[in-house]
């Protein structure tokens, strides 16, 4: 069973480790983080902020006999 505080620090420290700042909902069985960062263009001049969204859900590990 998935543990949300757990599974939403982890995300926050997965976040954290690669220097990106989001948001982590966790409801149920799914674990969504969405991600806004700017980048800037290497040939175009400007810049733009992009945003990702992630979604995963846990599923039970069963143990290999």
């Amino acid at each position: 069973r998935l543990d949300p505080d757990d599974a939403r620090q982890a995300a926050h420290e997965y976040l954290a480790a690669r220097g990106l700042d989001g948001t982590v909902d966790v409801i149920g069985d799914r674990v969504t983080v969405s991600v806004t960062r700017h980048v800037d263009f290497q040939v175009l001049p400007g810049g733009t902020d992009l945003d990702a969204t992630a979604t995963a859900r846990a599923t039970q590990e069963r143990p290999t006999p």
